[in-house]
């Protein structure tokens, strides 16, 4: 590193060199801190991602729809039974009406707290 300061002569020189030392020390600490495994900056156990659009996990069965939710992070799952069936000859039993998040219809790729959201599974049924 002295390379850099072989214009510099003496006690100034040495001040400098020293300096850069620290700040290549403290710059690699920080870097290391902030993609560490475990830190709170970004753990990835706590945030959960649509792989689809909402309007995709309709017709599917729910179990289905819940089990994939659950797989991409998210935790806070609630289904509903509709109860709007009375044949059941169009629309099959236990298939998904509407999936939301936090009251609203999701969007591929957008990235929530999983904690932190709500999901509705509704589904047709008897």
């Amino acid at each position: 590193m002295e390379y850099l300061f072989k214009n510099y002569k003496g006690r100034n020189k040495e001040k400098l060199v020293q300096i850069a030392r620290i700040s290549v020390i403290i710059f690699t600490c920080v870097f290391c801190l902030m993609f560490r495994e475990n830190n709170n900056l970004f753990n990835p156990g706590d945030y959960a991602v649509t792989i689809v659009d909402s309007d995709e996990y309709k017709g599917k069965y729910y179990s289905g729809v819940v089990t994939e939710l659950q797989r991409n992070g998210f935790r806070n799952i609630k289904t509903v039974a509709m109860g709007d069936l009375i044949t059941g000859w169009i629309t099959e039993e236990n298939t998904v009406d509407s999936v939301t998040i936090g009251g609203k219809p999701f969007v591929k790729g957008k990235v929530y707290q999983a904690d932190k959201v709500s999901i509705v599974v509704k589904y047709h049924s008897f």
